[in-house]
C-alpha cells in the first residue's frame, strides 16, 4: 500500500491517524486530535507519559522533559525499582568512566551550569580482581570541587583541601565530631577546637 506524501492513514474518524511525510522524513501518530509521537530519521519524540509493563530499553542519547517516575509493584525480597548504568564496551580500560549523573541549573546569566555530579571509574579491569572508585563533586564559589571519593584503598572527604568543615551530629550534640577546615583542628563534642 502506497500513501501519497503528507497524507494520513485514518482509523474510524479524521482524528485517529498516522501521517507520513516523505519530504521531512517523519511519521506522526495521532490517537485523537493531538500528536503524541513522531518518528524521524534521527529519533523518536513522544509527548505525554510512556508506560512500559516490562523493560524499556533506550539506546543512544535521549532527552526527557518533565519528571521521570520509575515504579516497581513487585512483592517479596527482590530489589526494585532498579536503575542499571552499564558501560558495555569490549575495550574497557583502567580509568574509564563507567557512569555519570549530572545535576544542572541556570546561573544568574542564564548559563546552563553543572552544579553537582556523581560518577564512577574503573580502576582495574582485570577479571577477578576488578577495582572501581566513585566521586561526588559540588560547585563551590564558581568551581566544581571533589568533596567525596571512595577508592579501593580509602574513603576521602575534601580531596581538594578546601576550607571546609566536617561535622558529625549526634542526638544530643551538634558537634559530636568536628574537623575545622581552616585550621585542621579536631574537636570531640566541641564546636571550636583549640588544638590538633
Amino acid at each position: 500500500v502506497t500513501i501519497a506524501n503528507n497524507y494520513s492513514l485514518k482509523f474510524g474518524d479524521a482524528n485517529t491517524r498516522i501521517t507520513g511525510n516523505a519530504t521531512s522524513d517523519y511519521l506522526a501518530f495521532h490517537p485523537s486530535t493531538s500528536e503524541v509521537m513522531r518518528i524521524t530519521s534521527t529519533g523518536i519524540s513522544v509527548t505525554g507519559a510512556i508506560s512500559a509493563s516490562t523493560t524499556l530499553a533506550v539506546t543512544g542519547t535521549s532527552t526527557f522533559s518533565g519528571n521521570v517516575l520509575i515504579t516497581s509493584t513487585a512483592a517479596g525480597a527482590g530489589s526494585g525499582p532498579v536503575i542499571d548504568l552499564y558501560r558495555n564496551s569490549a575495550g574497557s580500560a583502567n580509568g574509564d568512566v563507567t557512569g555519570l549523573i549530572n545535576f544542572h541549573s541556570n546561573d544568574s546569566g542564564g548559563n546552563k551550569t553543572r552544579t553537582s555530579a556523581i560518577f564512577t571509574k574503573i580502576v582495574d579491569v582485570t577479571h577477578g580482581s576488578e577495582d572501581s572508585e566513585i566521586y561526588i563533586t559540588n560547585m563551590m564559589a564558581g568551581l566544581e570541587r571533589n568533596v567525596f571519593h571512595i577508592s579501593p584503598t580509602e574513603i576521602t572527604l575534601n580531596q581538594d583541601s578546601l576550607d571546609l568543615d566536617f561535622r558529625v551530629e549526634s542526638d544530643g550534640n551538634t558537634h559530636a565530631l568536628f574537623v575545622e577546615g581552616s585550621s585542621g583542628k579536631v574537636g570531640i563534642g566541641e564546636g571550636a577546637p583549640s588544638s590538633l
